[in-house]
């Protein structure tokens, strides 16, 4: 594990030197449960970020060069990544700066970069869960993350009392070493790491990235989302009993 974060916030160099020193050190799976929008491709010098962009996706390569896979979340902010129109006023109300005139592309990092395994997330009945991003050939695969479903149909006061959040959401540890429930992108893409980290040790594949996620994407579940579009789920139990 690499510390990237210091009292809730993560800077971009900390972040690009733990994915380098990871695949240095051999890591076989690489999980990033962050991210950012970035402006790439803009005139607007103040505003674009093509250049850190470019940084993480060196940082990126040069992991997967190694050997390593990479997994990224997307953001929790239900947004449609194909959609500009939608992320640049998405990223105007998260900054209160004025994006929806800017000329450019708004972009999930490092979610949407290339040789980067982006993991979105799901609830228990296999929808996608209303707070996860998504976008068709953009989110390469969905896990459960947790969901909302139970709160939308019975309301706060009926879910907290029914403990109706035990089924809408997922169990996960606190830094004091104790369990509680929440839920998250962040709680889907470490998932995916993990199938990840067992495809690699089970069929032999250290060093050979593009062969484990091949295994990763072929045993996966076809779903399909609110658009009738095809998605893959995370399915751990046919790649194991193989």
């Amino acid at each position: 594990m690499y510390k990237v974060f210091e009292e809730g916030n993560a800077q971009d160099e900390w972040i690009l030197k733990a994915i380098i020193q990871a695949a240095k050190d051999d890591v076989d799976v690489i999980n990033l449960s962050l991210g950012q929008y970035l402006l790439k491709d803009s005139s607007n010098i103040d505003e674009d970020r093509t250049a850190l962009i470019n940084s993480y996706q060196r940082a990126i390569n040069y992991a997967h060069k190694q050997g390593s896979v990479v997994v990224a979340s997307v953001g929790d902010e239900g947004a449609n990544l194909n959609n500009q129109a939608e992320l640049k006023n998405l990223v105007s109300t998260l900054t209160g700066r004025e994006f929806s005139s800017v000329d450019g592309t708004i972009e999930d990092i490092p979610a949407q970069l290339d040789n980067v395994v982006t993991v979105g997330s799901v609830d228990g009945d296999g929808a996608i869960s209303s707070f996860s991003n998504r976008g068709t050939g953009v989110v390469d695969i969905f896990a459960i993350g947790g969901g909302s479903r139970k709160l939308a149909l019975h309301g706060y006061d009926t879910w907290i009392e029914n403990k109706l959040f035990e089924k809408d959401w997922v169990i996960i540890p606190t830094l004091e070493g104790k369990y509680t429930y929440g839920y998250g992108t962040s709680i889907a893409a470490p998932k995916v790491a993990a199938a990840l980290g067992l495809i690699i040790e089970k069929y032999d594949l250290k060093d050979k990235p593009d062969e484990a996620i091949t295994i990763l994407y072929s045993n996966s579940w076809s779903s399909l989302d609110d658009n009738g579009k095809p998605i893959r789920l995370l399915n751990i139990t046919d790649f194991i009993s193989k």
